[in-house]
């Protein structure tokens, strides 16, 4: 699929294949249309130079460690700052959306070099009982997905020969949701009425954010993985469809 745009409305409408009404019917319609409409829109990979490899990857150090030890890892890569591979996360979730099951729909862009590689739209897999519930679960997915980034990635590097070129830490993986709750719980061991229900194979998240994984604050507005939870407003949709793709 090289169309992440339509992705949330293709998996809203197959779940109705085996009994549709007419307004299904309309929608993939819609979905058509928007497609005959857009032909010349293609997901688009570019190049990121050295420059903005080593501005995005100091950031992240310095987001991720203390300050004394944040100069000394930069100081410990030096050049080598521009082998790095970026790898950017993006997680939200839309609170028990599905009316038929009330569970919760996580949706999740990963990028690589500042160009999408993944994306996901599904349903969580228990009923989320509050709005904090369900984005731990959608940064937990996250999480699962950095990882498996990331294994890629080495393996690739190793297959290539480039296995030499590999730097000598944890590469660092950013992390973006637009929750405060969530990203508290998550980077503290808290466990009170809102946090103690929840599954425990969910938080070891917290022990990844102590490895490898940074988790910062971003704006709704901002949070590009919302267009896989949910329908959006057309100049919404319109704005992260653009963002996704590069158009």
């Amino acid at each position: 699929n090289t169309r992440p745009d339509i992705m949330t409305a293709v998996i809203i409408s197959s779940r109705f294949g085996n009994n549709f009404k007419l307004y299904h019917w309309r929608c993939l319609i819609r979905i058509v249309k928007y497609l005959n409409g857009t032909l010349d829109k293609k997901l688009k990979f570019t190049a990121m130079s050295e420059a903005n490899i080593k501005e995005r990857m100091t950031t992240a150090i310095r987001n991720k460690f203390t300050k004394k030890k944040a100069a000394e890892l930069l100081n410990k890569l030096g050049k080598k700052i521009s082998l790095c591979i970026p790898v950017n996360i993006f997680t939200d979730a839309d609170w028990a959306t599905c009316k038929h099951t009330r569970k919760s729909v996580t949706g999740i862009a990963t990028y690589v070099f500042g160009n999408l590689a993944t994306w996901c739209c599904s349903r969580q897999p228990v009923i989320a009982t509050s709005t904090l519930q369900a984005e731990y679960i959608a940064l937990d997915s996250g999480v699962k997905e950095g990882i498996s980034e990331t294994n890629f990635i080495n393996e690739i590097m190793c297959d290539s020969g480039c296995a030499h070129n590999m730097i000598p830490y944890e590469p660092i993986i950013d992390m973006y949701c637009d929750s405060t709750n969530a990203i508290h719980t998550a980077i503290n061991d808290v466990n009170n009425n809102q946090t103690k229900h929840i599954d425990v194979r969910h938080h070891h998240i917290r022990e990844m954010i102590r490895k490898n994984f940074s988790l910062s604050k971003v704006g709704t507005d901002k949070n590009i993985a919302d267009i896989f939870t949910k329908p959006l407003e057309k100049k919404k949709f319109l704005n992260f469809a653009s963002q996704l793709m590069k158009w």
